[in-house]
């Protein structure tokens, strides 16, 4: 007779399972270190004045620099992408914690692909001397930046509105208008605004019926604002910010009718693009002092002619009080608005915007230019019509990327303008692909336009295309990487 089977058999070891890795780790250490690839690509010669004070401080020569840029914009895409599961997941991770990681390897390097902000130390210089920017051109006056400004530059006057004068002033200020640091302080103004974009968010995706962890991801921690607004330092990251607290107010704060088109005129105040998000602020009032909840569906021109008569008021009184905001402040800070003799200089530069290419082909400036015009007032007509206040937020994110993508230049950061706020306006699955496309082919595009030259520029948007495609094929499509959850679940009811 056989004994017990405890007595006849050894137990089995237990062996502990080995640690699960959280699924954020991939998607936050590759972007980590496209950050730390593109901050230590920026002491290459070939980004910095040859008078900058760190010029030649780490000895990378000219084409591994240029080779890291690209590099690093690609991992920054890549790591963009792999924690869009985490993000769209029911407890995402922290977006504040991702942000500071992403961001900080490129806070205080030379900027990031950009020489805006040699001209906005200049400027700041400029108005250090008591001089007005609008009168005294970049360069003119000796100081420690005149001659870290690009040469194309040189002698014009500024193009932005004074409160971008004053806010880089002030930055300069802070660190005694150091030749290197004044410069690297101009990420302050970009940080202020991408801080208020992710303050704002929260409250804006609950108003528009969409998960907060999707919008951070898409509208927080996309590869332009980690790359261009705050590594390239420009006054757009402000300007959106700005805009972020206006339609906060819109949707949230008292006397929606004053103190949203106030925030409209500062925003306007620091960069003009803003003044065409006004639409969407002016809509959602609309929509929040009716009481009237998101409905996309054609209703017929009646619908339309009722809903244009309700709108008006409040569209005439937001454009008048954000006006009166901008000369306020425009002339109380003592520049006036000099800026308006000076709007054709950005546009003279060569760039990927259709307006741009058309010239490039032999097309007539002035034709080309109102070709533009005119596509942007189609387009804004046709979405106040299709929508109107019945669903704002599309509204704002159409106009505002038609906007950049009218205008006589096109740079990576002017698609912030609308990706910013574009998860808010739930156009859809195929319309995210497509912009998501738009803006890696941008990111990678620009990368290497601008800094490869031995590769033609037809070849370049090829490449751009190529991967562009491949990576948002892989983020909607592949399971292992996409995770189960879209970008834009169903639309829920506004809370």
């Amino acid at each position: 007779m056989m004994g017990p089977m405890s007595a006849a058999q050894p137990r089995s070891v237990q062996h502990p399972s080995p640690p699960v890795t959280p699924s954020w780790v991939p998607g936050v250490l590759v972007g980590l270190l496209g950050s730390l690839v593109l901050g230590v690509a920026m002491f290459t010669p070939g980004f910095l004045p040859t008078t900058s004070p760190v010029f030649g401080l780490l000895p990378i020569p000219l084409q591994t620099g240029q080779t890291a840029v690209v590099v690093g914009v690609l991992l920054s895409v890549l790591g963009w992408l792999l924690l869009r599961p985490e993000m769209c997941s029911t407890r995402p991770i922290n977006s504040w914690s991702v942000l500071g990681l992403w961001a900080l390897p490129l806070l205080f390097v030379p900027p990031v692909m950009s020489n805006d902000p040699y001209l906005y130390a200049d400027q700041a210089w400029t108005v250090q001397q008591g001089a007005n920017p609008y009168l005294v051109g970049l360069s003119a006056l000796p100081g420690p930046y005149s001659d870290q400004v690009d040469g194309v530059w040189q002698g014009s006057t500024a193009v932005y509105p004074a409160l971008h004068l004053i806010t880089t002033w002030l930055a300069a200020g802070v660190t005694g208008f150091h030749p290197y640091w004044g410069v690297v302080a101009m990420r302050l103004p970009a940080v202020l605004g991408v801080v208020l974009l992710g303050l704002c968010l929260p409250r804006l995706a609950r108003a528009a019926g969409v998960a907060v962890g999707p919008a951070r991801w898409f509208c927080l921690l996309n590869p332009i604002v980690v790359v261009h607004q705050l590594g390239g330092a420009h006054n757009d990251a402000l300007m959106v910010g700005l805009v972020a607290a206006a339609l906060w107010w819109a949707v949230a704060g008292r006397w929606p009718l004053l103190g949203a088109p106030v925030l409209l005129g500062l925003a306007v105040a620091v960069k003009q693009p803003a003044a065409l998000a006004g639409l969407g602020i002016a809509l959602l009032i609309v929509q929040r002092l009716h009481h009237s909840s998101v409905d996309p569906d054609w209703r017929g021109w009646s619908a339309v002619v009722a809903d244009a008569r309700r709108c008006l008021l409040p569209v005439a009184v937001t454009a008048a009080v954000s006006i009166l905001t901008l000369v306020a402040v425009s002339y109380a800070l003592g520049f006036g608005l000099g800026w308006l003799y000076s709007l054709s200089t950005p546009g003279s530069v060569p760039s990927p915007a259709p307006v741009s290419v058309l010239t490039q082909l032999g097309v007539p400036g002035a034709v080309a230019l109102w070709l533009g015009r005119f596509v942007l007032a189609a387009l804004v007509i046709g979405l106040l019509i299709r929508y109107g206040s019945r669903d704002p937020w599309r509204v704002l994110v159409g106009t505002m990327l038609a906007l950049a993508l009218t205008g006589a230049v096109l740079h990576g950061w002017y698609l912030a303008w609308g990706v910013c706020f574009f998860a808010l306006a739930r156009f859809g699955p195929m319309a995210e692909r497509a912009l998501v496309t738009v803006m890696i082919l941008m990111l990678v595009y620009l990368s290497m336009a601008e800094y490869i030259g031995i590769i033609p520029l037809l070849a370049q948007a090829l490449i751009g295309f190529a991967v562009a495609i491949v990576l948002v094929q892989a983020a909607y499509v592949w399971p292992a990487f996409a995770g189960r959850m879209p970008i834009s679940p169903p639309r829920a009811d506004p809370a």
